[in-house]
């Protein structure tokens, strides 16, 4: 019998470009969201989107 064979790919690495850093000039130019988990007392679970 022949020993199973398998195809193997290299991994793909991310390639970075050195873009500068943007330079904001006034408040609100710029937003993040962030997802917050907790438990609450009665051992619920619940999620929160925050802006």
């Amino acid at each position: 019998m022949r020993p199973l064979t398998l195809n193997r790919k290299k991994p793909k690495h991310c390639v970075r470009q050195n873009a500068p850093l943007r330079q904001y000039t006034a408040a609100n130019q710029e937003w993040a969201l962030d997802v917050a988990h907790d438990a609450i007392a009665a051992g619920r679970a619940m999620a929160a989107q925050v802006v």
